[in-house]
């Protein structure tokens, strides 16, 4: 975790660029003027005299249309939605989206049952696409058939048949892509969950919190569908956009696409979900967090008390220990100089007393350092050091004596004795970088030491910044003599990654014979701003990380950013009657109770199956004599559905039943009967997780 600021206030800040992909495709940055349409006159009936375009009856759809081929609302009965469709092609580099109402050479026709727009849309000085809208109703439904094609080949981003939907009406309402995806419109603008959906589909539906504000697009083949949210450019209104063609339209050639749109009443699929005792993915200890930064806040004891925590993570404070050096001899320590630091009232206080709580607790954990004293550096600190710092030449055996120092006297005066120990972040996003060369010799030399000094903690290899910096460990890992003081892999899991690479660090973590942690699990390095991480939806964000690490990642245990109050899970509350400070937790607290207090401790991970990419199922068995224990978690993270799970041992009888979802907080439920099978079926809310245990909660 980076550090930022003055004292001993840190925060987190992105030192990397994030780049969204969801469901297989990269998104990019769409900039779309989405003025408010002007009122569209209906569209006439053909000139030949056929009827009217209009729906056969109160439940059909009628729409809108101006000049230019736009539809500008969807009209249900006495209902008018300012819903907006377009055609529209964007520029290399997204710079320009001309769209129907920029046609040149507009030519307007009837054809039976409806009208043709045909034209040609410049795309840059001199470039152009000729395109062709045909629209028409089919009895209750409207049939929309786009061509685009150029007498030239042409660079385009792509060609989009767009959807404009004002987020007054729709807003906690659901899109969905079928099994392949689906999404909450979001009722507030979140700049990370901008682009909040994505896939290849053949349907589209969407609905508001109102069942009877929803409607259907089918396509006539699998097409590339985007839904983002466009108030991040000013407007007020989501976008649902589906590809035509992609990139570069080449000479000649036509690109085609035909568009149903109708009604739709929202009823979502149930979900299957599959368990597998019989396939064991590997084994947890369980769930933990980070007690490193504000650590004298009543949070950091809130947690320790109502949590199950089986991994934690501290800091250790080498300049509060030793700010400047004690002498110039390595080889001997002024011992009265260094416990002088450790004073009543102190932070370097709270750390040994935290740790000699965490320890009595029976709580495996990690130390890790952050910053050096400032004489261990090459150059004075300027402020900040947001990229870390180069250690003064010659100056290791001063380090090794402090480092070594500091364990020493809190294994004889607090009886305390980390499992592991690392620098946090070394590959650059904190206050000490290492090269993966340096970051090698520097596990070499720090194990040597401790194992002069008598003491157990064994060195963590990574301890990264994000998944993606994998080829950091690669020396040191390819180096057995340096291996020899190595007790476990780590890295943390800010901005998350693609399976494939989880997948690397577990097959690593095999392949070396230790376990896998994950030292900070977190999402958004930034979310500290504006406090964002306090969300609801940052919450069900963790929930999906927490869901993909155990699945793909497959570690022993995580540490949580943090169980304190810094990015805390939980807010201090002062009384305004007694001035008394209260512990209040939020959304994230009751989330990660789930992992932390419903899952059995030293468990087998089971492989699981989910038929919707959108509802995720984590399952657990506990080990030896608790082989008959179960805890299943299971994510919803869009719309309300009926999930059937199956795979769960016969008689089994009933399991607790535990959910949190954006109007419940740990609810308990009745019990779920487990029928002879080895199936159930469960309702679950939108947004929500959901909790089957045969265990009792141990707090």
């Amino acid at each position: 975790m980076t550090a930022q600021g003055m004292g001993l206030r840190m925060r987190r800040v992105s030192c990397w660029t994030a780049i969204t992909v969801l469901a297989g495709a990269a998104f990019t940055a769409v900039h779309v003027a989405c003025a408010a349409e002007p009122p569209g006159a209906k569209l006439p009936g053909p000139a030949t005299g056929a009827p009217a375009i209009e729906p056969d009856s109160e439940s059909g759809l009628r729409l809108q249309m101006d000049k230019t081929g736009r539809a500008t609302a969807f009209v249900c009965g006495a209902e008018t939605i300012r819903a907006a469709t377009d055609v529209r092609i964007a520029s290399p580099g997204w710079k320009h989206m001309p769209g129907l109402a920029e046609l040149k050479d507009l030519a307007v026709t009837d054809i039976p049952g409806g009208r043709r727009w045909s034209g040609t849309l410049e795309i840059e000085t001199g470039k152009a696409c000729r395109v062709e809208q045909e629209v028409e109703r089919a009895g209750q439904e409207w049939r929309v058939r786009i061509a685009v094609s150029a007498d030239e080949t042409i660079a385009i981003e792509g060609a989009f048949f767009w959807l404009d939907l004002p987020v007054a009406v729709y807003a906690g309402g659901y899109c969905d892509l079928g099994r392949k995806a689906s999404a909450e419109f979001p009722m507030a603008f979140s700049e990370a969950g901008m682009r909040f959906l994505g896939g290849s589909a053949n349907r589209v539906t969407f609905s508001g919190p109102e069942a009877d504000k929803g409607f259907a697009l089918d396509f006539d083949r699998d097409v590339l569908v985007r839904v983002q949210d466009a108030r991040g450019w000013k407007s007020d209104v989501y976008n649902v956009f589906a590809e035509v063609v992609g990139g570069a339209l080449p000479k000649g050639k036509t690109a085609r696409l035909a568009v149903t749109i109708r009604r739709f009443r929202p009823e979502f699929e149930p979900v299957n979900l599959t368990v597998t005792p019989a396939r064991v993915l590997g084994q947890m200890d369980g769930f933990g967090g980070n007690y490193c930064f504000e650590i004298e806040s009543p949070v950091s004891q809130y947690t320790l008390k109502n949590l199950n925590v089986a991994w934690a993570r501290t800091e250790m404070t080498p300049a509060e220990w030793e700010p400047r050096n004690d002498n110039d001899d390595p080889g001997k320590t002024d011992w009265e100089f260094l416990k002088a630091q450790d004073k009543e009232g102190t932070n370097l206080r709270r750390e040994f007393l935290l740790a000699q709580q965490i320890q009595r607790k029976g709580v495996p954990y990690s130390i890790t350092i952050w910053r050096l004293p400032e004489w261990c550096y090459a150059e004075p600190a300027q402020g900040f050091r947001m990229t870390g710092g180069a250690i003064k030449q010659g100056v290791w055996p001063e380090i090794l004596e402090c480092i070594g120092s500091y364990l020493v006297y809190a294994k004889k005066t607090y009886g305390v004795e980390p499992d592991f120990f690392s620098f946090n972040e070394p590959n650059g996003a904190c206050y000490v970088k290492f090269t993966p060369e340096e970051h090698r010799d520097a596990i070499r030399r720090i194990g040597v030491h401790f194992k002069e000094l008598g003491l157990k903690t064994r060195m963590l290899l990574g301890d990264v910044s994000y998944p993606g910096a994998y080829d950091f460990i690669l020396p040191a890992a390819g180096d057995t003599e340096t291996m020899r003081y190595v007790g476990a892999l780590s890295f943390h899991s800010w901005n998350g990654a693609d399976p494939a690479v989880y997948e690397k660090w577990a097959s690593t973590a095999t392949r070396l014979g230790i376990p896998l942690l994950v030292g900070e699990l977190g999402v958004d390095p930034s979310a500290w701003e504006g406090r964002k991480y306090r969300s609801f939806e940052y919450g069900l964000r963790e929930v999906r990380m927490y869901q993909e690490l155990i699945r793909y990642a497959r570690p022993r245990g995580t540490m949580q950013w943090e169980f304190t109050a810094d990015y805390g899970i939980a807010d201090e509350v002062k009384d305004p009657a007694t001035g008394a400070t209260n512990v209040v937790p939020h959304a994230r607290f009751w989330f990660v109770k789930h992992f932390c207090n419903l899952t059995p401790r030293n468990a087998d991970v089971l492989e699981t199956a989910s038929d919707l990419v959108d509802v995720r199922i984590t399952a657990f068995r506990g080990r030896g004599a608790a082989e008959r224990e179960y805890a299943l978690h299971i994510a919803n993270l869009s719309a309300p559905r009926t999930a059937v799970v199956t795979g769960l041992p016969a008689g089994a009888g009933k399991l607790r039943a535990v959910r949190t979802s954006q109007t419940e907080s740990f609810r308990e439920l009745p019990p779920v009967e487990v029928e002879a099978g080895g199936s159930i079926r469960v309702t679950l809310p939108a947004r929500s997780l959901l909790t089957l245990t045969t265990l009792r909660e141990t707090r």
